[in-house]
């Protein structure tokens, strides 16, 4: 185990406030402080005036970059600055920076040599001494305020701004936000895993998501994404807030562990030590309420175009929190639909046919499992009498008697609750006028009524 030295202005540092660190190609230690002071020390010697440097840059430091050719990138709250040959230059409005303030929170160098600098005002790309047009939301960012820049091994860029991330991949640009299924949209700073997942900084959470999700909603193939979500309950201690608006804020080591500051200490994430959970979560569809019957049975036959809620859940009692649902409505759904944690589905104006209600759901990990017994039901034409109505009105009555004008049984209730009430009157007057034989043999026919919009009995 390695030893813990702490360093402050007792050693000759401006401040305690000490944000971004960046150890260089070379060895050396660059360090930025809260009141504008660039420190560089040569080694692993922190002490020795002889073997440190310092700059006044006049504004606190956020972010340290360097790139492949060994120039240092230093971003401030006022200045972006580049160190090269023992020469440092300042770059701004002149070059086409577009942050007002000169504001840089984020930089990267992609494969091909360009780099490219994050900013309140979006995303730029420095070529030939001069800065691109930004990227902003307006171009399909999730957000332009931009605070953290990242290249994968097959040359995509990924964008962490105050909205969600964004993937921009030969030139087509993808916005993951809450809509896609993120729980969280202030994300700050990524990570990836040796097995492809990047892990993600948040104001709540620590969050995991496999780039091949991304990879996969970005082109089609998926419409949620499947995001965990890490906190207090899985051991982050004192905060989960990693609410840092410095960079780099997290680093990963040569061992494949992860390292994160929040504002209760430093959180460190072994991904080769995490074991899944296998055991698919039994699924259960709790009930099933139409129209304003607060539930039905399984097999019901049920009038055209009413308004049914499906509840449903699955038992985990680990993390529930991290279950995930997805149903499909047989007879009409082509595909799963995508719940996420939403435990009840909503169906209105279903067209008369048979239907059949399924429901899966997965652990934190993935693992998916259905429901045993799918819910079967089957939906009539409102011209239809269901078998077994108990409607009060005699079987023996001709039909325009029969609709019912009693209204003493729940069916004749529920059927007189959806008629109209002009229809309901004409209905009235006529039967009354049949059955006392008031009216002629040639008038006694139905009103010239839509039939879908009535519930003979």
């Amino acid at each position: 185990m390695g030893k813990l030295v702490h360093y402050t202005t007792k050693n000759g540092f401006s401040s305690d406030l000490i944000w971004p660190v960046l150890r260089d190609r070379e060895g050396g230690l660059w360090a930025g402080s809260e009141d504008g002071v660039l420190h560089w020390f040569r080694g692993a010697n922190l002490t020795d005036p002889a073997a440190r440097r310092t700059w006044q840059l006049g504004a606190a430091v956020r972010t340290i970059f360097q790139q492949s050719d060994g120039t240092v990138w230093v971003g401030t709250t006022s200045a972006l600055r580049r160190f090269s040959h023992g020469r440092m230059s300042t770059l701004g409005k002149e070059e086409g920076l577009a942050s007002g303030s000169g504001f840089v929170s984020a930089i990267v160098e992609r494969a091909g040599g360009s780099v490219w600098v994050g900013t309140a005002s979006g995303l730029q790309e420095f070529r030939e001494g001069r800065f691109l047009p930004p990227i902003t939301k307006a171009q399909g960012l999730a957000g332009t305020n931009v605070v953290d820049l990242y290249e994968d091994g097959e040359r995509t860029l990924w964008v962490l701004s105050q909205g969600g991330i964004s993937r921009i991949s030969r030139g087509k640009i993808t916005a993951f936000t809450k809509a896609s299924g993120l729980p969280e949209s202030d994300v700050y700073q990524m990570l990836e895993d040796n097995a492809h997942n990047f892990w993600v900084s948040s104001r709540n959470g620590l969050l995991r998501v496999s780039r091949a999700d991304l990879d996969d909603m970005a082109q089609g193939r998926k419409k949620t994404l499947d995001v965990d979500v890490f906190g207090a309950a899985d051991g982050i201690q004192g905060s989960s807030d990693f609410n840092f608006g410095y960079h780099p804020s997290a680093c990963k080591l040569h061992d494949g562990t992860l390292w994160f500051p929040t504002y209760g200490g430093v959180v460190t994430v072994d991904p080769s030590r995490m074991s899944a959970d296998l055991r698919p979560p039994p699924v259960l569809i709790e009930r099933v309420a139409m129209n304003e019957r607060p539930s039905i049975e399984n097999g019901s036959r049920i009038p055209a175009e009413s308004r049914l809620e499906f509840h449903y859940t699955a038992l985990s009692f680990l993390f529930p929190e991290r279950v995930r649902f997805r149903y499909m409505l047989a007879g009409f759904d082509r595909d799963w639909v995508d719940a996420g944690a939403r435990r009840v589905a909503y169906f209105t104006s279903l067209p008369p046919g048979s239907y059949r209600f399924r429901v899966a759901a997965s652990n934190g990990d993935g693992i998916w499992s259905e429901s045993k017994t799918p819910f079967a039901f089957e939906s009539l034409p409102r011209f239809m009498r269901p078998s077994g109505s108990t409607c009060c009105a005699p079987r023996s009555w001709s039909w325009p008697a029969r609709v019912c004008i009693v209204g003493r049984c729940a069916d004749c209730a529920s059927m007189r609750s959806s008629l109209p009430n002009a229809w309901r009157s004409a209905r009235r007057s006529f039967a009354w006028k049949w059955l006392s034989g008031g009216a002629p043999r040639s008038a006694r026919k139905p009103p010239t009524v839509p039939r879908a919009s009535f519930w003979p009995t």
